[in-house]
């Protein structure tokens, strides 16, 4: 019996038939809310309609050339295509800072012969062909996965100065990027540290139940970070309004910095916190000693809020 994919036949008849449902939702949202403006604007009802299906047809056949006729993904993932899209992509990002147009308070786009053109959009896409390119790259090297790989450089520069850009177009995103950065990775931080150490306490809990006290106060300090995250992001709220290109990449650096530091510090705390609950419950009193022994990897979470502090009173200076 032949195998079915949900209710249709294979994977590329449903995407052509949600696509199709999402266009025809999307006719009934655009019609609905700009009839009355596209009256009153340009005497046609239809006018922003139109507009839709006919770029909504044109991109329905791209889409149709690309999963039907056009070459394999594969062919865009060597060396030589990465490089000209990652330079393209970013050209047109600088373009948008140079003489980019400004709508609703964002300066992100490219007009181009009446058609607008969101580079950051696109940046979007280069990101994930050069992840997929280098994450495919190590796993036909088997090599672990890591940032810290010769191979992953060009990659991980190339990102970084796409989110600089990127950050340059002041609007929510660019606040949504810095909470991810700050708040988001701090917080998962203390969520691994918290979940190591937890788990120290309820094995040690089976030797030696009386030390509860010990084991809450050790797992609760990977916790910490999540908090330096959310009051970092504070530090350098004020700079997200209309940044220039310095003053971006000095917020981008600071979410990068705290978000990086946290987790090494959070998970480097938990390991310490996780050995001292497994000796408390063998007996040994160590709480004290581990106290101290896991302030080291926090100092290094602490000096990072500093120097966001410094960033973020540069930015308001």
């Amino acid at each position: 019996m032949k195998k079915r994919f949900l209710i249709w036949d294979n994977p590329k008849d449903a995407i052509i038939s949600l696509t199709l449902l999402l266009m025809l939702v999307g006719c009934i949202n655009v019609f609905s809310a700009s009839f009355v403006e596209a009256r009153d604007m340009f005497e046609d009802g239809y006018y922003y309609l139109k507009r839709y299906l006919i770029f909504g047809a044109v991109g329905l056949m791209l889409m149709l050339w690309l999963g039907f006729r056009a070459p394999s993904y594969k062919t865009w993932l060597n060396d030589f295509w990465l490089k000209a899209i990652y330079f393209g992509v970013g050209s047109l990002l600088l373009l948008v800072d140079l003489i980019g147009t400004t709508n609703k308070g964002a300066q992100r786009w490219l007009y181009v012969g009446g058609i607008s053109i969101q580079p950051s959009e696109l940046a979007k896409i280069a990101v994930i062909l050069l992840g997929a390119a280098l994450l495919g790259e190590m796993l036909r090297k088997r090599q672990s996965i890591s940032l810290l790989n010769k191979d992953t450089v060009w990659p991980f520069v190339g990102t970084v100065i796409y989110g600089i850009l990127v950050l340059k177009q002041p609007d929510m995103g660019t606040a949504a990027i810095i909470v991810a950065l700050m708040v988001g990775l701090a917080g998962v931080a203390s969520s691994i540290g918290t979940a190591i150490t937890g788990q120290a306490a309820v094995g040690a809990m089976k030797k030696n139940g009386g030390a509860f006290g010990s084991y809450m106060i050790l797992s609760a300090l990977p916790g910490s970070q999540g908090l330096y995250g959310f009051v970092c992001f504070f530090l350098v709220q004020k700079g997200l309004t209309d940044p220039t290109m310095v003053q971006g990449a000095a917020i981008f650096g600071a979410g990068l910095l705290v978000g990086l530091v946290n987790i090494a510090a959070s998970i480097y705390q938990a390991k310490v916190c996780a050995n001292g609950i497994a000796a408390i419950g063998q007996g040994h009193d160590v709480f004290s000693n581990t106290l101290i022994l896991a302030v080291f990897p926090e100092l290094y979470a602490i000096v990072a809020l500093a120097a966001t502090f410094l960033i973020g009173s540069a930015l308001t200076a």
